[in-house]
């Protein structure tokens, strides 16, 4: 059992950041000559807690996983059937992810990879653990504060050696929530679906006690009962189109159905917006927004 603290002291962008720690780890690794074909790896770890952090908000009591590394042909594949994670009272149900990375001639790489879980609070607690080094921008992180749950979460990216060539992303999530930070509005209790690539899309959004803040519009939240929405998405030459057919969305003083399309040209123009909307059993009040 290794000490935590004591071990990363002498990696010097991690000295000193925990101030607790203890680590069981074991490991096999083969290969030819000096090159390393696979990697395993058990790892245990109980009572993480960062320097000067309290241990409740920023600390693992178990962080645990089984990696198995393995070199391809074309690049690497990176694998873990068991992820057991715990956060004060709070434990992951069993999860489990991949990730593979790929190269090609002319400089161009693919990585794809998949996770039954992931809960967004827990690993922005971890990336803050990293060095400002590893991770320039985790001030924005931090003050972004993003959360909920993920599932069943894939995803796939293409670079051709200069821009992303293709890409895809689905998956769930449930509680989705996003602190605003300057003109980026922030958002609660949002769960849905999401299945988009390059081309086209799809998104279907539910919650009930949804909340929505834009600081730069409005003095306080945005509350709704209910909500829910399926919007498509279209590329083109002309940009991204945004429809949507059904939202709908309710609280104590009104309920709103809307439909309409956006347009986000490729040429980087404003947004072309066309909305109609109707409201019903409106409540007026004398409200300061």
């Amino acid at each position: 059992v290794l000490n935590v603290p004591q071990l990363l002291s002498y990696w010097p962008a991690f000295s000193g950041r925990f101030s607790s720690g203890l680590l069981d780890m074991r490991a096999a690794v083969s290969g030819s000559g000096a090159r390393v074909e696979s990697l395993q790896a058990n790892i245990n770890a109980r009572q993480l807690h960062p320097a000067g952090e309290s241990a409740i908000q920023s600390g693992f009591s178990l962080l645990s996983a089984t990696l198995n590394w393995n070199r391809s042909v074309a690049g690497w594949t990176l694998n873990d059937g068991n992820i057991e994670l715990q956060h004060a009272q709070d434990i992951w149900p069993t999860s489990n992810f991949n990730l593979n990375y790929a190269h090609a001639a002319g400089g161009g790489s693919s990585w794809s990879g998949d996770a039954s879980f992931l809960r967004l609070q827990d690993i922005v607690t971890l990336a803050a653990w990293l060095p400002v080094q590893l991770l320039p921008n985790t001030a924005r992180l931090l003050r972004l504060a993003p959360s909920g749950d993920l599932k069943q979460v894939h995803f796939q990216a293409g670079w051709n050696g200069k821009t992303l060539d293709t890409w895809s992303l689905a998956g769930s999530f449930s509680g989705l929530g996003l602190h605003a930070d300057g003109k980026i509005p922030g958002f609660s209790g949002l769960n849905g679906e999401l299945s988009a690539d390059q081309d086209r899309g799809t998104l279907r959004l539910a919650g009930t006690h949804v909340t929505a803040l834009f600081p730069h519009l409005f003095r306080g939240p945005l509350s709704a009962s209910s909500l829910g929405a399926h919007v498509q998405f279209l590329h083109d030459s002309q940009g991204w189109h945004i429809s949507t057919q059904d939202f709908s969305a309710a609280n104590a003083d009104l309920k709103v159905q809307a439909r309409g399309t956006l347009l986000l040209p490729a040429d980087g123009g404003s947004p072309v917006i066309d909305l109609q909307a109707n409201a019903q059993d409106v409540i007026a009040k004398s409200k300061s927004v």
